[in-house]
Parts: C-alpha cells; structure tokens; sequence
C-alpha cells in the first residue's frame, strides 16, 4: 500500500550527491578517485582532498576527529554543499579502522561514582529478592548472565550487578505468578507488599506493562486508571530517553538519563543503566570502522566508546524520533589490493548494470533449530529464503546444514548471504562476475591490502564482487545487515547497493563497513522482487529526502511466514 505522494518521494542516490574522499598524500588514492568520479559522473566540486599519512591502516580518535570528520564537515559547508551530499565513498589510502579512545581523568570520576552507586543498588536488590523469598517461600534458582550481558558487563562487579538485577526481576516474575496461582496467599497486605516490591524494583513502566486488573470495585478501577496513566508516561518517557542518548556524550544527558530509568524502570532499570555507561565511559567497545564513523558525520561530536543504533535501519526507525536525529550519511568504500583491482570492480558494475546480473541466490544457513541468538539469525536465514521463494522472481538456494555449500553443486551466484566460517574464505559458489554478497563472521574486513589474508571481503572481491560487507574487528552478531532487508531491497533494483547497507544495517560508529561502488544497482533494469512485499518483524517506514527533511517513503506491509522454517 503506498502512502499519500509516495511515488514522488522516492530518495533514490544521484551522482550529484556523492562526495569522494581522497587521500592528497597518497597519488594511487587521487588516480582512483578522478578515475570514479569520471566513470560515474560525479562532480569534481564532489572530491575531498585530506591531509592524511601515505597509507595507514589505522588512526587514533582524536585524529579521526580533526583530520577526518571536521575537515569534511568543513569543506562540505564552505562548498555549500552540505544538504546536497548523501553518501561518501572512501578510497584507497584513506584509512580503514579508528583505535582505541583512552579513558579521560572526569571520565574515571564519573566511573567511580557509579560503581559506589552501583555497589548501594545491588545490595537494595539483594534486599528486595530476601524479601520477595520471605513472602512466599519460594527460592528462585540461579538466572545465568546471558551471553551478550556478560560481554558488555566485562568487570566483576559489573557481571555481579547484572547477574543481581536479572535475578530480582525472575523472582518478582515468580512471586507475581505465585500470588496469582494461590488465592488464598492474596492477603490485601500481601498485594500491597508486593505491588510496593514490583514498584520499586521493576518502576511503573513494567508495572504498566504486566499487572493486570480484574473485577469492577473501586479499588480495582483506580488501579486500573494508574496503569493507563502509567502507560502513557512511560511511553513519553522511552522517547525522552532516546533523544538524550543521541547526545549521550555529555555528563548532563547521561545524568538525565540515569533519573528516567530510576523514575521509570526501578532499581533493576538503574542497576542495567549505570553498567551500560560505566562500559560507555571506559571505553570498552571504543575500536571502530572509519566508514561506520562517517555516518555519523552531521552529530557534530561521537564519543569512541559504544555503537549507536541507526535510526533509518528500517527495523529501529520511529516517526516520533526521527526529528531528533542529524541527517545519517550513507558510506561506501572503493578499496582492494591495488587501484587496478578497484577500477576493474567499477567498470565491471558498469557492464553488468547495463545487461543485467543474472544468477541464483545462495543463502547458507547451519540447521541451528535452538532457542540461543546464532539459532535464531539461522532462523532468520531460513525466513528470508523462504520469502524469497514465495516472492522473488530468481532461483533462491538454501543450505541448511552445517557445512558449507560445495562449488561444484552450486553455479550462478548472484547474491550471496552465509556464515559462519571465521576468517577463513571457502570458494564455495561458481560466482558471476558482479555478483553481491557478504558473510556473517568475525574480522571478515581486517584488511583489504594484505595479498595472503584468508578473510571473505578480499576474497569475494577477487572472485569479481561488486559489493560485500564485513566487520574490521569483533563486531558482535547484531551488528550485521539483515538479509531479510538486504537480499530483498538489491533485488527489488529501486535503490543503488549503498542505501539498501544503510537501511538494513542497524547500527553505526561500530565496526561494519561496505565495500564496492556506492551506486551499482544491478537489478535495476531487471527487477526481480517487489518491495511491498518484504516481510519483517513489524509495519516499516523510511527514510528522509535530500532536503533532510524526514518523509515516510513506504509502508511496507509486512508479516512473517506462519510456517515452520
């Protein structure tokens, strides 16, 4: 269904607003980038010229900073072409990763004061499980720390914390459900320990969101008048917090923070928050993709140290938030081994956007059928294959074992999606020249200038990709393009590879990167997937124009396939 004007609405990326940044210091990276800008159009206002070292690998933040983002910045707004420029490419010799940030002296201050905060939370909620176990008789068993909680909480008291907090909320969960279950243990003192209990551990915002009201008395219509209120202000309460984290640098935001999800989500609220910024504050994911950074360009400041979600990935956007965000630049690397390599990926996206990709789509799950985070992207896997089957107008593969696929069975490759084989690149597809694709593993872009890396990024790229993606450090399961959004926005040939990366991405200033010409589209004279129906987790919207303006571009319909996979 097409909202109101849709048609014209439609953003897709022109020559005229992709800039190119070269390296002055580096001939091969001002050859190549004179030699895209001519094969595709672009004009010569459109190239950036840094002051950067011959060919670094990597840069510290502080440079990224000066060097890179603020010189940008400024020659974008001297140029006035600050609302024209959508998309940077990089280019050879630009560098690829930002280092370490180290930890300043106020933000060890600020560490410190939430550890003793932290230290006073847990034992209130060491309190309140005595507490709930007193009411009822119950003793819980243990709530193991899940996996990423655990990474994130690095630090022993960090991991004791989160480990506390889970353990308050799964015993109010089975206290509630205990009261509920047994009548007659539902004294009025006893609900209204409790309720206190749920109140002051989990805030109004759950407490809105789970208790419900039964019977017509008094007292239960006056319950049920403070959880509606409680709902509403819980939601103005998300959206407030979300606005604060964009900004999430500054010690008032963060402060400001911390009270609404006091205010809002209780103890177990503030104990997850406090861990979250301590993590923030040292540092503790500050290694990053330059590219990744870049998206960021228009925030103005980006602290090194977390990911941030990116608010036009199709899944995150939110009409209520999009106002609050800078415009999201789209950024696309041309890069390789040498700038031979690169001009032949150019001119290849060239003829094939001409006739056509024509292929198979391969998608290689690994038969996971659990309940854990890797069965379920196996499960996502699974869905965007049977979608495309249902849908798609080109042969769709799926591999559903543990094993990779076999080359010899597996000719014609198109589009690609796989995992999980870690820095370690299988020829397992007959690929066709052009083809698109990427694989799901750990350090797959930790470098595209080393001849001998076994990673997949460079090796896709030899066997003539015109577009991959992969992570330049430990990047973390959620970070990557969902293929459910990414195989079927390529196929659908509306939109240049570069924006289907930016809206099925879902986070940025973290480690991904894209590498291959910004606007291939190979299927754009031969589309082979209609975009109404891409199928998700819930009705989309996107994006903004090039007046930076956010406008809805399409509502998708979307439902999953209630199939087994």
């Amino acid at each position: 269904m097409l909202l109101p004007a849709m048609c014209s609405a439609l953003s897709v990326l022109r020559p005229s607003q992709v800039a190119i940044i070269i390296n002055g210091n580096n001939s091969q990276s001002i050859k190549l980038g004179e030699y895209y800008a001519k094969a595709r159009h672009i004009p010569l206002a459109n190239m950036i010229e840094l002051n950067l070292p011959y060919n670094a690998q990597v840069i510290t933040a502080p440079f990224y900073d000066a060097r890179v983002a603020a010189a940008i910045r400024q020659i974008l707004t001297v140029r006035h072409l600050r609302s024209q420029i959508r998309c940077l490419v990089t280019t050879y010799g630009i560098p690829l990763k930002v280092g370490p940030q180290s930890t300043t002296f106020a933000d060890m201050a600020e560490v410190n004061h939430l550890r003793g905060r932290l230290v006073k939370i847990q034992a209130n909620l060491r309190a309140a499980i005595k507490q709930l176990n007193a009411m009822d008789g119950l003793t819980p068993s243990e709530v193991p720390v899940p996996h990423h909680l655990t990474v994130l909480a690095n630090g022993k008291l960090r991991t004791s914390a989160y480990h506390t907090a889970l353990r308050c909320k799964a015993t109010l969960a089975q206290t509630l459900a205990f009261f509920n279950h047994n009548p007659s243990a539902k004294t009025s003192a006893g609900n209204t320990e409790l309720l206190a209990l749920y109140r002051h551990c989990l805030g109004i915002a759950v407490m809105a969101q789970s208790l419900h009201v039964h019977g017509r008395s008094l007292q239960s219509m006056e319950m049920e008048d403070f959880l509606r209120q409680a709902r509403k202000k819980s939601l103005i309460a998300v959206r407030e917090y979300d606005m604060l984290k964009v900004h999430r640098y500054k010690p008032a935001n963060r402060r400001a923070m911390r009270h609404l999800k006091r205010r809002f989500f209780g103890l177990v609220g503030e104990a997850i928050e406090d861990i979250s910024q301590i993590t923030y504050l040292l540092h503790v994911h500050s290694k990053s993709s330059l590219d990744s950074d870049l998206m960021m360009l228009w925030y103005g400041h980006i602290l090194h140290s977390d990911w941030y979600q990116n608010p036009i990935q199709l899944e995150n956007w939110h009409a209520n938030l999009a106002a609050f965000h800078p415009r999201i630049m789209m950024v696309s690397r041309i890069d390789g081994l040498n700038i031979q390599m690169v001009e032949a990926m150019i001119a290849r996206g060239l003829r094939v956007e001409a006739g056509g990709l024509r292929g198979k789509v391969y998608i290689d799950a690994r038969g996971l059928h659990g309940t854990g985070p890797y069965s379920q992207f196996d499960r996502l896997l699974r869905h965007t294959a049977a979608m495309l089957k249902l849908e798609a107008k080109i042969p769709v593969v799926l591999n559903d074992v543990p094993a990779l696929f076999k080359r010899a069975d597996s000719p014609d490759c198109a589009v690609y999606c796989g995992w999980y084989s870690v820095h370690h690149f299988v020829n397992c597809c007959q690929w066709v020249p052009g083809f698109v694709g990427y694989h799901v593993a750990s350090f797959e872009l930790d470098s595209l200038h080393n001849p001998t890396d076994t990673a997949w990024c460079i090796n896709l790229l030899k066997h003539k990709a015109c577009g991959t993606s992969g992570p330049v450090w430990e990047p973390y399961l959620f970070s990557f393009p969902q293929p459910n959004l990414f195989i079927p926005l390529l196929l659908s040939g509306r939109y240049p590879q570069v924006e289907v990366y930016t809206v099925s991405t879902p986070v940025m200033a973290w480690r991904q990167a894209y590498v291959g010409d910004p606007l291939y589209n190979p299927f754009r004279h031969d589309p082979r997937f209609s975009q109404a129906n891409i199928r998700g987790s819930h009705t989309l919207r996107k994006v903004f124009d090039v007046k930076n303006a956010w406008i809805p571009l399409r509502e998708f319909k979307l439902k999953y396939i209630l199939k087994h996979y």
